[in-house]
Protein backbone atom coordinates (compact mmCIF):
# COMPACT_ATOMS: atom_id res chain seq x y z
CA UNK A 1 0.00 0.00 0.00
CA UNK A 2 1.14 3.30 -1.18
CA UNK A 3 2.47 5.45 1.71
CA UNK A 4 0.85 9.90 1.39
CA UNK A 5 4.64 10.61 0.98
CA UNK A 6 5.16 8.25 -1.96
CA UNK A 7 1.96 9.67 -3.20
CA UNK A 8 2.57 13.16 -3.04
CA UNK A 9 6.36 12.40 -4.84
CA UNK A 10 4.46 10.60 -7.54
CA UNK A 11 2.07 13.33 -8.06
CA UNK A 12 4.45 16.10 -8.46
CA UNK A 13 6.67 14.15 -10.42
CA UNK A 14 3.34 13.57 -12.64
CA UNK A 15 1.67 17.01 -12.28
CA UNK A 16 5.17 19.24 -13.02
CA UNK A 17 3.64 21.77 -10.18
CA UNK A 18 1.50 22.36 -7.24
CA UNK A 19 -0.41 24.71 -5.75
CA UNK A 20 0.33 25.17 -2.39
CA UNK A 21 -2.82 25.31 -0.72
CA UNK A 22 -3.00 21.45 -2.22
CA UNK A 23 -3.76 19.79 0.99
CA UNK A 24 -0.63 17.33 0.97
CA UNK A 25 1.92 20.24 -0.25
CA UNK A 26 0.73 21.65 3.33
CA UNK A 27 1.15 18.64 4.85
CA UNK A 28 4.61 19.10 2.89
CA UNK A 29 5.44 22.56 4.04
CA UNK A 30 3.75 22.27 8.09
CA UNK A 31 5.24 18.53 9.05
CA UNK A 32 8.77 17.97 9.41
CA UNK A 33 8.59 13.77 9.52
CA UNK A 34 6.43 14.20 5.77
CA UNK A 35 8.73 16.79 4.48
CA UNK A 36 11.90 14.53 5.28
CA UNK A 37 10.27 11.36 3.72
CA UNK A 38 8.93 12.99 0.21
CA UNK A 39 12.37 15.04 0.15
CA UNK A 40 14.08 11.47 0.46
CA UNK A 41 11.76 10.01 -1.96
CA UNK A 42 12.52 12.62 -4.37
CA UNK A 43 16.19 12.63 -3.90
CA UNK A 44 16.43 8.44 -4.61
CA UNK A 45 14.66 9.55 -8.33
CA UNK A 46 17.80 11.91 -8.46
CA UNK A 47 14.94 14.91 -7.74
CA UNK A 48 14.60 18.01 -5.45
CA UNK A 49 11.95 19.93 -4.62
CA UNK A 50 11.76 23.37 -6.13
CA UNK A 51 10.22 25.77 -3.73
CA UNK A 52 10.44 29.58 -1.91
CA UNK A 53 8.10 31.19 0.76
CA UNK A 54 6.93 33.57 -1.93
CA UNK A 55 5.80 31.54 -4.51
CA UNK A 56 2.50 29.89 -4.86
CA UNK A 57 3.33 26.84 -5.80
CA UNK A 58 6.16 23.92 -5.63
CA UNK A 59 7.81 21.80 -8.31
CA UNK A 60 10.51 19.60 -8.34
CA UNK A 61 14.00 19.48 -10.57
CA UNK A 62 17.46 18.15 -10.91
CA UNK A 63 19.16 17.12 -7.45
CA UNK A 64 22.23 18.32 -7.61
CA UNK A 65 24.15 14.74 -7.47
CA UNK A 66 21.96 14.13 -10.34
CA UNK A 67 22.78 17.29 -12.85
CA UNK A 68 26.00 16.34 -14.53
CA UNK A 69 24.46 13.11 -15.50
CA UNK A 70 21.89 14.19 -16.99
CA UNK A 71 22.39 17.66 -18.07
CA UNK A 72 26.16 16.58 -19.64
CA UNK A 73 26.42 14.45 -22.95
CA UNK A 74 29.81 13.92 -23.86
CA UNK A 75 31.59 17.31 -24.04
CA UNK A 76 28.39 19.03 -24.30
CA UNK A 77 26.13 20.49 -21.54
CA UNK A 78 22.58 20.73 -21.83
CA UNK A 79 21.08 24.54 -20.50
CA UNK A 80 18.00 23.02 -19.38
CA UNK A 81 15.90 19.74 -19.84
CA UNK A 82 12.84 21.26 -21.74
CA UNK A 83 14.22 21.48 -24.76
CA UNK A 84 14.34 25.05 -24.93
CA UNK A 85 16.64 26.70 -27.31
CA UNK A 86 18.93 29.84 -26.82
CA UNK A 87 16.90 33.00 -27.51
CA UNK A 88 13.85 31.10 -25.81
CA UNK A 89 16.38 30.66 -22.59
CA UNK A 90 17.13 34.29 -23.02
CA UNK A 91 13.59 35.09 -23.07
CA UNK A 92 13.06 33.32 -20.46
CA UNK A 93 15.46 34.94 -18.16
CA UNK A 94 14.44 38.71 -19.30
CA UNK A 95 10.51 37.49 -18.21
CA UNK A 96 11.58 36.34 -14.86
CA UNK A 97 13.34 39.34 -14.45
CA UNK A 98 10.49 41.69 -15.48
CA UNK A 99 7.57 39.58 -13.95
CA UNK A 100 9.57 38.46 -10.57
CA UNK A 101 11.74 40.65 -9.63
CA UNK A 102 9.33 43.16 -8.98
CA UNK A 103 6.85 40.98 -7.13
CA UNK A 104 9.42 39.78 -4.66
CA UNK A 105 10.47 43.65 -3.61
CA UNK A 106 7.14 44.01 -2.98
CA UNK A 107 6.18 41.19 -0.97
CA UNK A 108 9.83 41.38 0.89
CA UNK A 109 8.65 44.73 1.79
CA UNK A 110 5.32 43.57 2.61
CA UNK A 111 6.92 40.80 4.99
CA UNK A 112 9.48 43.43 6.76
CA UNK A 113 6.29 43.97 9.18
CA UNK A 114 5.35 40.24 9.72
CA UNK A 115 6.58 39.44 13.36
CA UNK A 116 9.55 37.16 14.13
CA UNK A 117 6.95 33.66 14.55
CA UNK A 118 5.74 34.48 11.14
CA UNK A 119 9.41 33.60 9.76
CA UNK A 120 10.19 30.59 10.55
CA UNK A 121 11.44 27.87 8.62
CA UNK A 122 8.03 26.57 7.64
CA UNK A 123 6.52 29.24 6.24
CA UNK A 124 2.96 29.92 7.35
CA UNK A 125 -0.22 30.13 5.20
CA UNK A 126 -0.35 33.62 5.79
CA UNK A 127 3.40 34.37 4.71
CA UNK A 128 2.89 32.47 1.35
CA UNK A 129 -0.56 33.93 0.94
CA UNK A 130 -0.14 36.31 -2.46
CA UNK A 131 -4.14 37.67 -2.32
CA UNK A 132 -2.90 40.93 -1.64
CA UNK A 133 0.28 41.17 -3.95
CA UNK A 134 -0.36 42.92 -7.52
CA UNK A 135 1.17 40.72 -10.27
CA UNK A 136 3.52 42.60 -12.67
CA UNK A 137 2.67 42.01 -16.33
CA UNK A 138 4.33 42.97 -19.83
CA UNK A 139 2.66 43.87 -22.96
CA UNK A 140 3.79 41.98 -25.97
CA UNK A 141 4.18 44.73 -28.38
CA UNK A 142 6.99 46.67 -25.44
CA UNK A 143 9.08 43.43 -24.83
CA UNK A 144 8.97 42.90 -29.04
CA UNK A 145 10.21 46.98 -29.18
CA UNK A 146 13.10 46.40 -26.50
CA UNK A 147 14.07 43.22 -26.72
CA UNK A 148 13.53 41.96 -30.49
CA UNK A 149 16.77 43.23 -31.71
CA UNK A 150 18.99 41.30 -29.31
CA UNK A 151 16.06 38.44 -28.85
CA UNK A 152 14.97 37.68 -32.52
CA UNK A 153 12.13 38.87 -35.19
CA UNK A 154 8.73 39.46 -33.51
CA UNK A 155 7.22 36.09 -35.12
CA UNK A 156 10.08 33.89 -33.55
CA UNK A 157 9.57 35.94 -30.09
CA UNK A 158 5.79 34.55 -30.46
CA UNK A 159 7.09 30.60 -31.16
CA UNK A 160 9.51 31.28 -28.44
CA UNK A 161 6.81 32.80 -25.69
CA UNK A 162 4.14 30.20 -27.56
CA UNK A 163 7.06 27.25 -25.72
CA UNK A 164 6.94 29.08 -22.49
CA UNK A 165 3.12 29.20 -22.17
CA UNK A 166 2.83 25.38 -22.87
CA UNK A 167 5.83 24.89 -20.17
CA UNK A 168 4.16 26.39 -17.61
CA UNK A 169 6.61 29.72 -17.27
CA UNK A 170 4.06 32.51 -18.19
CA UNK A 171 0.54 32.92 -19.46
CA UNK A 172 -0.81 35.77 -22.32
CA UNK A 173 -4.34 36.97 -22.51
CA UNK A 174 -4.41 39.11 -25.41
CA UNK A 175 -1.12 41.22 -26.06
CA UNK A 176 -0.94 40.93 -21.79
CA UNK A 177 1.92 38.31 -20.48
CA UNK A 178 2.07 37.40 -17.14
CA UNK A 179 3.81 34.74 -15.12
CA UNK A 180 2.85 31.00 -15.23
CA UNK A 181 2.55 28.59 -12.18
CA UNK A 182 6.52 27.66 -12.32
CA UNK A 183 8.25 30.99 -13.53
CA UNK A 184 8.75 31.66 -10.19
CA UNK A 185 10.59 28.53 -9.55
CA UNK A 186 12.38 28.72 -12.83
CA UNK A 187 15.67 30.11 -11.01
CA UNK A 188 16.83 30.99 -7.37
CA UNK A 189 15.91 34.42 -6.61
CA UNK A 190 18.90 34.55 -4.32
CA UNK A 191 21.57 34.02 -7.00
CA UNK A 192 20.05 35.23 -10.30
CA UNK A 193 18.20 38.69 -8.98
CA UNK A 194 21.46 40.58 -7.97
CA UNK A 195 23.55 39.32 -11.52
CA UNK A 196 20.33 41.00 -13.39
CA UNK A 197 19.48 43.85 -11.53
CA UNK A 198 23.16 44.79 -11.64
CA UNK A 199 23.92 43.31 -15.45
CA UNK A 200 22.61 43.25 -18.29
CA UNK A 201 18.90 44.63 -17.68
CA UNK A 202 20.22 46.82 -14.59
CA UNK A 203 19.48 50.03 -16.68
CA UNK A 204 16.18 48.83 -17.37
CA UNK A 205 14.46 47.66 -14.05
CA UNK A 206 16.45 50.60 -12.06
CA UNK A 207 14.83 52.85 -14.87
CA UNK A 208 11.17 51.24 -14.62
CA UNK A 209 11.72 51.46 -10.41
CA UNK A 210 12.00 54.88 -10.11
CA UNK A 211 11.23 56.42 -12.97
CA UNK A 212 7.50 56.53 -14.20
CA UNK A 213 8.23 57.59 -17.45
CA UNK A 214 10.78 54.63 -18.22
CA UNK A 215 7.95 52.35 -16.99
CA UNK A 216 5.89 53.68 -19.44
CA UNK A 217 8.19 52.99 -22.32
CA UNK A 218 8.77 49.64 -20.83
CA UNK A 219 4.81 48.56 -20.48
CA UNK A 220 5.22 47.16 -17.32
CA UNK A 221 2.23 46.94 -15.74
CA UNK A 222 0.39 45.30 -12.27
CA UNK A 223 -2.85 43.36 -12.86
CA UNK A 224 -4.61 42.55 -10.10
CA UNK A 225 -4.68 38.97 -8.62
CA UNK A 226 -7.80 36.45 -9.75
Amino acid sequence: MESPAQVLAARLIAMQWLPRKDEQVMLLITDEIFREDVLARLKSCGLCLLENPFAENVAIGLDESSTQAVMGRDTNYISNTFGLRQDAMALLVILWALLIIPKRQKQLNASADETDDQMEFFPSAKLVSQGEIDRPAVKLNALVSDFGGKLAKKQRIKLNLGQLKRLGFVSQHNELITEGPLLDLAFDYKHMASRIIEGALADILQDSAHNPEAEDDLDVLEVDNV
